[in-house]
């Protein structure tokens, strides 16, 4: 697969890159920072940390920084600087060891031939842009429980194919993943919170699997996904955010074990491969145009109740045969399955309190509509 990087994300890694070669400082391994030393092999162009405490921010003043092939951080340093690393254009190798719990904000930022990053420590922490336009990282595994992943912290690496959590994740920020080139990604632990469009624009990446529960999906989250044939969440979710999985035109099947809290607006839009949609827990909202033109879903099982259907909820689902809700409904929304030409069966176990406007309307082959317990108000 060839390395893909936005072509203003390679603009500006060169002109930083050219900047940085300027920099002027003595070659001797003299001290750093009040517990931090550095040593160059020139016929090795490896760079060599040293120490018992934190990395300072910005780079370590080695004349030939921009030539560095290689990375060694040694045991005992907690911390990798801000701007570490920022721009070392030959850097192709980096050691981290399991006493780095934090890395700081642009660390390898534009680090363009970096190939594969093992982080093994505990708990931690990736600062914004740490791995921006890395262009040619293809894999990064985190042997411990992730506590952050910041904003764009590995944004525009378009060879990476692989990411790997062997502990929980906490939190994954704004855009962190977008534009890369990953094909799977499975995200452990519970609570966690991906932020806005995190893996936005992923156009390789076919599945995707939560194993915790209460999980909090941003907007816009996997949105233009568009190989994305898989989506498992092992406990339910907290909440799926607008616009989340819209227009991940080859997303399949949805399948939810547990309750979910609210579906947003237009969530999962314009999935127009989507056949099933399998929930077996409770869900609080399913907000307005949640599966609009979803065009060849055929069936919607619920093993619960739903407290709101939105308006314009399965508008245009035009295969949409059969729809199965396993207990109560709080409220079924204007114009909510609104031109389903084919739906032919709606079974509601427990009760209806209101039915709104053309709600189901334009159904001409709707013949079984069954519910359970009362039926309120009809629109």
């Amino acid at each position: 697969m060839r390395n893909r990087i936005t072509p203003a994300a390679l603009a500006l890694c060169l002109i930083l890159a050219l900047l940085s070669m300027g920099a002027q400082a003595a070659e001797t391994g003299a001290e750093w920072g009040k517990e931090v030393t550095w040593s160059y092999d020139e016929n090795t162009k490896t760079l060599t940390i040293s120490g018992a405490g934190p990395m300072p921010d910005g780079a370590p003043p080695c004349d030939d920084l921009y030539r560095v092939e290689t990375v060694i951080i040694g045991d005992g340093i907690p911390t990798i600087g801000a701007g570490s690393f920022e721009n070392c254009s030959n850097l192709k190798k980096v050691t981290i060891p399991a006493s780095v719990t934090s890395i700081g904000e642009r660390a390898f930022f534009c680090c363009s031939r970096l190939s594969g990053v093992a982080i093994p420590g505990d708990n931690i922490t990736v600062g914004k842009d740490a791995f921006y336009g890395c262009g040619s990282l293809t894999s990064v595994m985190f042997s411990g429980r992730v506590s952050s992943i910041g904003e764009e912290a590995f944004s525009s690496c378009g060879g990476l194919t692989s990411i790997a959590f062997s502990g929980s994740v906490a939190a994954i920020g704004d855009r962190a993943f977008s534009s890369c080139g990953l094909t799977g990604v499975t995200i452990p632990g519970d609570n966690v919170t991906v932020g806005e469009q995190a893996f936005y624009s992923c156009g390789s990446l076919t599945g995707v699997r939560f194993s915790g529960a209460a999980v909090k999906i941003g907007n816009e989250a996997f949105r233009s996904c568009g190989k994305l044939t898989r989506l498992e969440l092992q406990k339910g979710a907290a909440s799926i955010g607008e616009s989340a999985f819209s227009f991940c035109e080859d997303l399949i099947g949805i399948a939810i074990q547990g309750d979910v809290g609210t579906i947003g607006d237009s969530a999962f839009s314009f999935c127009e491969d989507l056949t099933s949609v399998a929930i077996q827990g409770n869900v609080g909202i399913i907000e307005a145009s949640a599966f609009y033109y979803c065009r060849a879903l055929t069936s919607v099982a619920f093993s619960g109740g739903i407290a709101a259907i939105g308006e314009t909820a399965f508008d245009m689902c035009q295969r949409l045969a059969k729809v199965t809700i396993g207990g109560d409904v709080g409220s079924i929304g204007e114009s909510a399955f609104f031109r389903c030409e084919d739906l032919a069966a709606v079974d509601i176990s427990g009760k209806v309190d209101s039915i709104g406007k053309s709600a189901f309307t334009n159904l001409n082959n709707l013949t079984d509509f069954r519910v359970g317990g009362t039926l309120g108000s009809i629109g």
